[in-house]
């Protein structure tokens, strides 16, 4: 090829090598102090790319992982935002409900879940009412009837737990409902 010089960059990101640039040329001269300051600087953000790719990569990976885990539960699992719109509705809550899952994203949590003939503990919107959620009381629950979809009703206990922020925010209302 006629290659005349190589040099060999290494892309680091943090303390972790990350990969190798080369860099060829077809004549020989001195790399100028401008020269190595470029090709570092874009060894520098290569290996910013490389890393960020990678981490990418993991999260993804995990993400699949843990909606694999939520989908295959016995247990039917709901997740709600802070205003308690649903965002997950698994498979085996569907079965429980009667609603399927794609019609309840997004919806507000008590447009689903109908608890009747409470015989233990509170609903969400009366602990709600009560001032809840607090980082000390982050988790109640709930037995009763829930209200299918088509008016039946299943005995069902509902776990509910509050998941918070570093800044003690409200993140995510997770419930845990068993038949």
């Amino acid at each position: 090829f006629g290659l005349r010089q190589t040099v060999a960059l290494p892309m680091i990101a943090g303390e972790d090598l990350v990969g190798m640039i080369y860099v060829f040329r077809g004549y020989s001269n001195v790399f100028s102090a401008n020269d190595r300051q470029m090709l570092e600087s874009f060894a520098e953000q290569a290996a910013i790319a490389v890393h960020n790719a990678t981490l990418y990569q993991q999260v993804s990976r995990e993400k699949q992982r843990l909606d694999a885990i939520l989908e295959a539960s016995a247990d039917g699992v709901l997740i709600l935002d802070s205003a308690q719109r649903i965002i997950v509705f698994n498979r085996a809550l569907a079965r429980l409900s009667g609603f399927d899952a794609d019609e309840t994203i997004g919806r507000p949590h008590d447009e689903v879940i109908t608890i009747d003939a409470k015989r233990a503990g509170l609903t969400l919107s009366e602990v709600e009412a009560g001032g809840w959620p607090l980082r000390d009381h982050s988790s109640f629950f709930v037995e009763g009837d829930l209200r299918r979809r088509d008016g039946a009703h299943t005995p069902v206990s509902i776990t509910y737990a509050a998941l918070f922020d570093q800044d003690n925010r409200l993140v995510n209302i997770i419930a845990n409902v068993r038949d």
